[in-house]
């Protein structure tokens, strides 16, 4: 398939998961490095929640760039697969560095429940890519699936785990007596919000080119404001608490 064949709304729609996409990697890359000059191990798998965060948006992205750069031939069951199969990961990673750092006593017990929640997912998924994968997903355009069915839930599952446990996570944070650290836990808490609504948008609805452009601009937001509960620049800080 050539780049001609591909429609205003594909480009768009493209380039938006693309520049998400990015910025997700250099965040979580960011806090990754901060794992090992600081040696706190649980920043290493939170920056792995927020690379992996970014996946339903990976099989759109592969194509495009599979598009632009080779001419591919866009391909359903690779979309799917890079859509959906890293989830789980993002959700592992996430319980695990929420658990340790929020309930540390209860560690083996919520990733007992939720890797089991995962691995059924990841089996009912890979047998349903043999069976039908119309099951787990619908394509709507070149570049552009919307997930149905289970897989449907299980995103509304993820989504509804994210905001409880991110709220859940902060509350530290705002309880502080140290500012700098209330100001990290305000902007991690309008970044778990801000994911979910714009992810939880994407999800339900089919996007139109307006719709879609201020769901991923809220997506990109999130990404920022994540940024900040964890490298917050002395200078805003100094600014803020004017």
């Amino acid at each position: 398939m050539r780049i001609d064949e591909l429609t205003d709304y594909d480009i768009l729609n493209g380039t938006t998961n693309l520049i998400f996409i990015i910025i997700s990697f250099i965040i979580g890359i960011l806090i990754i490095i901060k794992c090992f000059k600081t040696g706190t191990r649980e920043l290493f798998t939170i920056g792995l929640t927020w690379i992996f965060i970014s996946s339903p948006w990976w099989g759109n992205t592969f194509t495009f760039m599979g598009i632009l750069l080779f001419n591919m031939e866009p391909n359903l069951l690779l979309f799917i697969i890079l859509n959906n199969i890293f989830i789980p990961v993002a959700m592992i990673t996430w319980i695990y560095s929420f658990s340790k750092m929020v309930y540390p006593n209860l560690v083996k017990k919520l990733m007992g429940i939720y890797s089991t929640i995962c691995i059924l997912y990841e089996i009912f998924l890979i047998y349903l890519l043999f069976i039908d994968p119309s099951l787990i997903a619908t394509q709507v355009g070149t570049l552009y699936i919307k997930v149905t069915g289970y897989v449907l839930v299980y995103y509304i599952f993820a989504i509804v785990t994210w905001i409880i446990t991110g709220i859940l996570f902060t509350l530290k944070a705002l309880e502080s007596d140290d500012k700098r650290i209330r100001w990290k836990g305000k902007f991690l808490l309008i970044a778990f919000i801000v994911f979910s609504i714009g992810a939880f948008l994407g999800t339900i609805l089919v996007l139109d080119p307006i719709t879609l452009v201020i769901v991923k601009i809220i997506l990109i937001l999130s990404g920022f404001f994540y940024y900040l509960g964890f490298f917050l620049p002395k200078k805003l800080e100094n600014f803020i608490n004017k």
